[in-house]
């Protein structure tokens, strides 16, 4: 058993690790992209259209970040 975490760890750590950076990437690509935890929504700083955070925030990609951007502008 502990074979099998000791060669599970590396590859949950480095899909963690990427997954941060892709966070960082996003974040330093849309600085105003926001999320309100209680109301479960995103929406753009200094804006007034949201979207619900259901389905969006798992995993986002930046390219998925940039059509959001795209949508609440829109």
């Amino acid at each position: 058993m502990q074979d099998k975490v000791s060669q599970a760890l590396p590859a949950m750590m480095a899909k963690q690790e990427a997954m941060l950076q892709e966070q960082i990437a996003i974040a330093e690509r849309h600085p105003g992209l926001r999320a309100c935890l209680t109301d479960q929504v995103i929406f753009l700083a200094g804006g007034s259209r949201t979207m619900p955070m259901k389905g969006v925030m798992t995993n986002l990609t930046v390219e998925q970040a940039d059509a959001v951007v795209a949508q609440l502008r829109g």
